[in-house]
């Protein structure tokens, strides 16, 4: 199946076809989305979220606890608890559990979450640590059902999760190639993943859907928002907010910036995109309207004259770099 999440294909014809129609009925529609609704009560809510790193262990708690803390928050959701499960290669230092430990707890401290049981194995059939959590919420929030014409709206910087990760992993390597104070702003955009501060305060979640980035980058971010809703949708790649490290290190490592994992962006729908923008740019985020839901099945990318099609999401392009195993 390859590396990262199972493949489009994967998932709808051997994933969630087998499963009959009363059993997923508070999935969605399972791709792209990692929230779940309880069928008998709707108000409550469940994300789950796991990471895998075989060269960098010590980071696998921070970036799994925000990819799972965004899929509650933007879902409207109100956290009631968090469960962590850690499996690891049976010659691991204890170390390292307690490692991960520490900063759960520091987490959940801080913004008041309890934690809801501990699972840690051993096992000989591993080769990395794995970090899962699964996160409990609550919601009064009624899903948002967008319509063609709406707007596509921006918030955050593209690639910035696979920038943060890289720079931290290769930092040595990409000493030898960038000045300092380049890095330095790779390495500050791990202090921007949290959904929390973009999301606290939020007014408008009857009026807007929220759809988080995650592995795959933007276009996999956009694919799945078209499955979401079924509907079509055209955006302009020019009007996608990127960083100058994103682009320069993706260069270094001959990555494509729009398929790296996008951590601490989203996707907001609107049927009023620029107060939206322009409410979040007052904010201190960057925001932009970058497309909009059509009527049409086509997801199409423009790029000044140029038009292509977006194709199934692809393998993150992280994993070319040996990051993560």
């Amino acid at each position: 199946m390859g590396q990262g999440r199972a493949p489009y294909n994967v998932l709808k014809r051997s994933v969630l076809r087998p499963l009959s129609a009363g059993l997923k009925a508070g999935m969605g529609d399972g791709i792209g989305q990692q929230v779940a609704r309880e069928a008998a009560d709707p108000r409550r809510i469940t994300a789950s979220s796991c990471r895998i790193f075989g060269k960098w262990p010590e980071a696998a708690l921070r970036f799994t606890f925000w990819r799972t803390e965004q899929e509650i928050l933007a879902s409207g959701g109100q956290w009631t608890g968090i469960r962590p499960s850690f499996l690891f290669p049976h010659q691991t230092e204890e170390a390292l559990a307690a490692v991960w430990m520490r900063e759960l707890n520091a987490f959940c401290q801080d913004r008041n979450i309890p934690v809801l049981g501990v699972s840690v194995s051993g096992s000989a059939a591993v080769t990395a640590p794995i970090c899962q959590l699964t996160g409990y919420g609550t919601t009064a929030i009624p899903p948002v059902h967008p319509a063609p014409g709406w707007d596509i709206v921006a918030v955050g910087h593209v690639g910035m999760e696979g920038t943060a990760l890289l720079a931290g992993w290769a930092r040595d390597e990409l000493e030898r190639r960038f000045t300092q104070s380049f890095l330095s702003g790779a390495l500050e955009m791990e202090s921007g993943i949290s959904a929390e501060p973009m999301l606290t305060g939020f007014d408008k979640w009857d009026q807007v859907l929220i759809h988080p980035l995650g592995e795959g980058g933007i276009l996999a971010g956009l694919w799945n928002l078209a499955e979401r809703t079924g509907l079509g949708l055209t955006v302009r790649l020019r009007d996608i907010p990127i960083r100058q490290e994103t682009v320069e290190i993706c260069e270094y490592f001959g990555l494509n910036p729009y398929q790296l994992a996008s951590g601490g962006m989203a996707l907001l729908v609107s049927q009023k995109g620029e107060e939206l923008a322009r409410e979040f740019r007052q904010r201190g985020f960057c925001s932009q309207v970058m497309g909009k839901l059509t009527d049409q099945r086509e997801r199409v990318v423009e790029n000044g004259e140029d038009k292509r099609f977006l194709d199934r999401p692809a393998p993150d392009e992280i994993y070319k770099t040996g990051l993560e195993v």
